[in-house]
């Protein structure tokens, strides 16, 4: 198993493009963007659907189809930096162990300035232990602002579509 998503060329062609609107290249993330094939009475002609993916390369299973490596999400999944920039969050979780035995985690930028972890553990966590996951997030995230750590014992709620998103931004 290759770990890649086939796309189905047969029936729509699917474009990732970078921020020039050009084709990314396998390894290089950009927008979805859609056009159907077989819906003749309402077409859809390069839609971009607001997703971010990564182009994949050729599959091991042989089929000649178009891959992507990763689906990332949505552009407001994006973090954005004092100089407005944007990039993808990611936030370190895979050494949060280290310091802490963490079942869920949900990264929130509210402003430039605020950016809030919330962290759901069994139970309590100490101030250092804290201050371990925040300066985690802060390497990871190479962002120059303050993190804020609030700790829970149930699990964070998923959005009101129904989904989890790991990382959040408001602004």
């Amino acid at each position: 198993m290759s770990g890649l998503y086939h796309v189905m060329a047969e029936s729509m062609i699917v474009e990732i493009l970078d921020s020039a609107n050009q084709p990314c290249r396998e390894g290089q993330i950009g927008r979805v963007v859609v056009t159907e094939l077989q819906n003749f009475a309402s077409p859809l002609i390069r839609y971009d659907i607001g997703d971010y993916a990564e182009v994949g390369g050729t599959c091991s299973c042989g089929r000649s189809l178009p891959t992507l490596r990763r689906i990332l999400g949505r552009e407001r999944n994006l973090l954005v930096k004092p100089d407005g920039t944007r990039h993808w969050p990611l936030v370190g979780f895979h050494r949060f162990d280290e310091v802490a035995p963490v079942l869920q985690y949900q990264v929130t930028q509210h402003s430039l300035q605020d950016i809030e972890i919330k962290i759901v553990t069994e139970k309590e966590i100490s101030a250092s232990q804290e201050h371990a996951l925040a300066a985690i997030v802060q390497q990871a995230l190479g962002y120059p602002s303050a993190i804020r750590v609030v700790q829970s014992r149930s699990r964070l709620p998923n959005s009101k579509g129904g989904k989890f998103e790991e990382f959040v931004c408001e602004i």
